[in-house]
């Protein structure tokens, strides 16, 4: 029986197990499976186990553990089919664990928006109580948009400037500044520090469960 063919199977392992140019090297040498010192230091060791192992020029030369490397513990002779099985077995467990590493990111980043969400209810509540129990999620935006274009008209931003920015007219902007100022004398009791503080404990609580 011709060893050529013995020799080129060898020889194909070691391609993919240590040479880097070799385009199969990223699922053999890139993940870190090798050949024993055995069968790398003697070619003829390798043969002599072939013959003595079920070789046949039918079958082809397979690890039994994908994730292992190259040597009589972990090797045998295989037809397609038992190979197909083999790399279908190890393709599912593969991306079975990527699976469950990306639910376990999309389940802690889902996590994250609900305490983030829950954090800034709390805030509002705090300081809105009131707009919470009577407004519809809606009115309260059109009220913090109001809010803050009373804030920054009364800072010094001009009517004219504002409706070009809002892109409404003049008209509409005074309308809007208007019922921002009453929300802010409606408002709750509360000073700017105080509303400034909370807003700052808010904002560290929110930084501090996202790095737990």
């Amino acid at each position: 029986m011709s060893n050529k063919r013995l020799r080129k199977i060898l020889a194909g392992a070691k391609q993919r197990c240590y040479n880097q140019n070799n385009p199969a090297y990223e699922n053999y040498g890139g993940r870190g499976i090798e050949i024993c010192s055995h069968w790398l230091a003697s070619t003829d060791g390798f043969i002599e186990w072939a013959l003595e192992n079920g070789y046949h020029e039918s079958l082809s030369l397979d690890r039994i553990d994908n994730n292992g490397d190259y040597g009589p513990d972990n090797c045998r002779w295989a037809d397609s089919s038992t190979q197909a099985a083999n790399k279908r077995k190890a393709f599912y467990a593969h991306n079975e664990a990527e699976f469950m590493f990306q639910l376990e990111e999309k389940i802690r980043a889902d996590l994250m928006r609900e305490v983030r969400a829950v954090v800034r209810s709390e805030l509002m509540r705090e300081l809105f109580p009131t707009d919470l129990q009577l407004k519809s999620p809606k009115q309260l935006k059109i009220d913090a948009r109001n809010r803050l274009l009373y804030a920054r008209h009364f800072s010094g931003a001009t009517i004219v400037a504002l409706a070009a920015e809002c892109e409404v007219s003049e008209r509409t902007m005074r309308r809007w500044i208007a019922e921002g100022k009453a929300l802010e004398i409606n408002a709750s009791p509360l000073t700017q520090k105080q509303n400034n503080s909370r807003l700052n404990a808010a904002e560290a609580r929110i930084n501090t469960s996202q790095t737990r």
